[in-house]
């Protein structure tokens, strides 16, 4: 199923399967305030399925600067497309980046590869 392959729990309605989780351990703080990590810099992940053989997703993870090149390749040996590398934050610490992206394939495809993402992004 989507939730054991990503190692999530999450919820299902019809079609789309819905998960978050956090990816950043590191204590986050913004202007001298501590940040809570679901509010802040979650990573949100929709998966709908489309069709017999085919399923997309979309969403974003949150990760630490030094995470953003290893989700790219995971993405990237994966077929899922990154839509938008950036901040959401200013004046955060650590910097925190949002990496948007956008799946396309058959359920087992997409979820493998967005495991990997969310491996990398830990």
């Amino acid at each position: 199923t989507v939730f054991s392959t990503l190692g999530l729990s999450g919820r299902a309605q019809g079609t789309v399967a819905q998960v978050s989780t956090v990816l950043v351990s590191a204590a986050v703080t913004m202007h001298g305030r501590a940040l809570t990590p679901a509010l802040a810099y979650g990573s949100p992940i929709n998966i709908q399925t489309v069709g017999p053989a085919r399923a997309v997703a979309t969403g974003d993870l949150a990760v630490l600067g030094p995470k953003v090149d290893p989700v790219l390749d995971a993405f990237a040996m994966h077929g899922i497309t990154a839509t938008a590398v950036h901040s959401h934050l200013i004046g955060e610490s650590p910097t925190i980046y949002y990496i948007h992206f956008w799946a396309d394939g058959t359920l087992a495809d997409v979820t493998r590869g967005l495991r990997a993402a969310l491996d990398a992004g830990r």
